[in-house]
């Protein structure tokens, strides 16, 4: 029999989506995997999936405690949940949605068959509010707190494939307020608490975490934390294949073009690189050492499926041009251009990135040395992301590398090519930098 409630505590929790949002509905009208929409047809993060997020902020036993828990069979028990969390609902009424193309590539970076399929995100930059609400009886924590902590550190992720750069949030802002029960005045307070309306929020406060409860119920899971920042030596496309062209005689359309997202504050088109190519090339070349198991760190796929502990954030390109290519193909016996073989790309170049990558969890020393292998490679330009890559697209070098907020010393690829000893010098700065 559940407890007597005799303080609540609320928490209200504004943020922005720092990356697109993919957050299935089960139905397919747009796209294989359509997002979650209300009765007006204004997306939304249910408050399920939010209870799902914070439960895993905790073990076991304390998310049983405090989330609740059904216990079949003989005897059995239930307890109803002290944490009581609410969908987030956005704040603006503008706002984009968008198909993503996914499709699973072979060492040739040809199509394998069958693996094609699209799904809907909300473009970032959207607004957002949530609330958390704990019932507190005698001898319970406020650990609700641990789940605030969570929200301004900005480590809460929210939909599918959050361990490939979606779901990310930012610009978070948390008031609470605190209600005792065993207090007349208090408990006449909490009558007349609409949490829905602002105006009850006016006499809340910044919400300050309570130390002691942080402390206890901290992760302490290690965890390698990398953030390069990187400068294109080339053009890049990463291909959106466009539908307007088969519906118009307008030959100025590109056949495909780098994918990008809408911006919401002047609708410019925005290309990024998502999340998934960077896994995809870095975990294509990890592979290549027969000392690493891939799959322990990038997860599994078939029958027996495990979550990738390594994770990938887009990487938004700053400062990039566009420009449209038009190429053709050669007949190699009469020089002339192939029938039909005429093609016009959209690329960009000349921008600038950032990549964030983390590893959760332990890492064997093959592990580490691949990776360390595959950052030089990248920077050296022998790793490229997207299309075109046989011709010089997708190339990058390193401007910047820091490691657990740790500076790794870089050399300009023209410094490295005068003296070849610094890539190896290099290598072993990014080697120390991953066991540190």
């Amino acid at each position: 029999m559940d407890k007597k409630i005799t303080k609540k505590r609320y928490y209200r929790i504004s943020f922005a989506l720092a990356s697109p949002l993919a957050i299935g509905s089960g139905e397919n009208t747009f796209s294989d995997k359509d997002i979650v929409r209300d009765g007006n047809g204004s997306p939304y993060v249910p408050g399920s999936s939010l209870a799902g997020v914070y439960r895993a902020l905790f073990d076991q036993a304390v998310a049983d405690k405090y989330f609740g828990y059904i216990q079949m069979g003989n005897g059995a028990t239930n307890q109803s949940s002290k944490i009581i969390t609410y969908d987030a609902v956005m704040c603006d009424k503008e706002y984009y949605v968008a198909n993503r193309d996914c499709v699973k590539l072979d060492e040739w970076k040809v199509a394998m068959k069958g693996s094609k399929f699209d799904f809907e995100v909300l473009e970032p930059g959207v607004k957002f509010v949530t609330y958390i609400e704990q019932n507190l009886c005698d001898g319970d924590e406020l650990v609700s707190d641990v789940i605030a902590k969570a929200w301004r550190d900005e480590e809460i992720c929210l939909g599918a494939k959050t361990m490939r750069g979606l779901g990310s949030i930012n610009k978070v802002s948390i008031n609470s307020m605190d209600f005792d029960f065993e207090n007349p005045a208090s408990l006449q307070a909490w009558l007349d608490f609409d949490m829905y309306d602002a105006a009850s929020w006016d006499k809340s406060e910044k919400w300050q975490e309570d130390a002691s409860i942080i402390e206890k119920y901290a992760d302490n899971n290690q965890s390698l934390d990398i953030v390069l920042d990187l400068v294109q030596e080339g053009p890049l496309v990463i291909r959106v294949y466009t539908t307007e062209i088969s519906n118009s005689k307008d030959e100025s359309l590109p056949d495909y073009k780098q994918i990008c997202y809408m911006a919401r504050e002047n609708g410019k088109e925005i290309p990024f690189i998502p999340g998934t190519s960077w896994a995809g090339v870095f975990r294509h070349r990890i592979s290549e050492s027969d000392k690493v198991q891939v799959g322990a760190y990038f997860g599994e796929h078939g029958d027996n499926k495990t979550k990738s502990r390594i994770s990938f954030s887009e990487s938004v390109i700053r400062g990039s041009k566009a420009k449209d290519i038009s190429r053709n193909a050669i007949d190699r016996f009469t020089g002339g251009t192939v029938d039909t073989a005429l093609f016009k790309e959209k690329v960009v170049y000349g921008g600038e990135t950032k990549l964030n990558i983390t590893v959760k969890g332990s890492c064997d020393e093959e592990f580490k040395k691949s990776l360390a292998s595959a950052i030089v490679d990248l920077h050296m330009g022998f790793m490229t992301v997207g299309g075109e890559t046989a011709v010089g697209y997708g190339l990058f070098s390193i401007k910047k590398a820091v490691c657990n907020e740790k500076d790794i010393k870089i050399w300009a690829k023209d410094e490295i090519y005068s003296n070849p000893t610094q890539a190896t010098t290099m290598y072993n700065n990014i080697l120390e930098a991953l066991n540190s």
